[in-house]
Formats: C-alpha cells, structure tokens, sequence
C-alpha cells in the first residue's frame, strides 16, 4: 500500500504522481492525500482524492494505512511528511532534491530516486523501487523497522549540534 499525502501542486512532481499509479496498479494499492494551494487542479490520479489531513491523528491513520510514503517532488527542503511516515514504520520512496538525503538513507530506511532526472526516468526507477519492495516484503519490513527506529532515537539537539557550533563560530 502506498500513499501520497501533501499539497496538490506542481512542485510535489504530480504527473510523476499519475504516471507511477497507472505503471503501479496492478501490484499497489493506492491513496492520494491533499489538496491543491498553489496552482490549479492537479492532474487526473486514477484514485480519489482524499481531502488533506486535519490533524495529526488524521495524519498517522493515513500513513500507519500504508506501507509507503511515495514522494516525487521536483524540489523540496526537508519534507515533514517523510519524518512523519518514518515515524510510523511507513518507508519512504522520494527523489532525491534538496534534503531528502539528509534523512532518508537510501536501501536502509527509505529508497532514492533520481531528483532531476527526467520525468520518464523518475517514474521507471520509482517503478523498479515499488516491485523491488512488493518482491521482497522483508526488505520492505526491515526498512520499516529501521525508519521508526531511525526516529524513534531522533533528537533536535544532535540534528542541530553542527548547525549549532557554526553558528558559535560566526558569532
């Protein structure tokens, strides 16, 4: 089971969105999350779209529903909502843009996909990385575990101590 959950719009890689299900739906089972705020109505998906979450107990019964946060954005910071499905053991499978390497690690508690690559090569490995996982449900279980593990032992204070001495150092 995999899910997309966050905004509607074209930044979150939406037509890599719609093509991954058509590719997928044989072998997943899919939820798409969210609603557009910044550009116009997202592209047809092939699956309802669920009205976003609205509150965080919302958001843990979608992501603890799922065995995979799919994430294909064109550009990201530190996407909240890979943090919040690794809290839950759900795995995360995202591009690789800004910092998502930062804290998925890839084949350990999350999968990888090329970030700037073009749409058709995104959508093939994110492919490939759904048949891998459904292939191999004790990958995907140990990827789980490390996930929730990962963030179950996550402390601001350690994210932050190297951020932290530059700044003492700049001061």
């Amino acid at each position: 089971r995999a899910v997309f959950l966050g905004r509607l719009d074209a930044q979150k890689g939406l037509e890599r969105l719609a093509a991954t299900i058509a590719a997928t739906r044989d072998f997943v089972d899919w939820r798409v999350a969210g609603k557009p705020i910044l550009t116009g109505a997202p592209p047809a998906f092939g699956v309802p779209i669920e009205p976003p979450a609205g509150s965080a107990a919302e958001i843990d019964a979608i992501l603890a529903w799922a065995d995979i946060l799919y994430l294909p954005s064109r550009f990201e910071g530190v996407p909240l909502t890979i943090l919040e499905a690794q809290r839950l053991g759900c795995v995360p499978v995202a591009t690789d843009v800004g910092a998502v390497a930062e804290i998925v690690r890839h084949g350990e508690d999350g999968w990888l996909l090329p970030g700037q690559a073009p749409d058709a090569a995104v959508v093939q490995a994110a492919v490939a990385a759904l048949r891998a996982l459904d292939a191999d449900r004790g990958l995907l279980g140990r990827m789980s575990a490390a996930a929730a593990a990962r963030l179950a032992t996550a402390r601001w204070e350690d994210t932050m101590r190297e951020w932290m001495a530059w700044l003492e150092c700049a001061a």
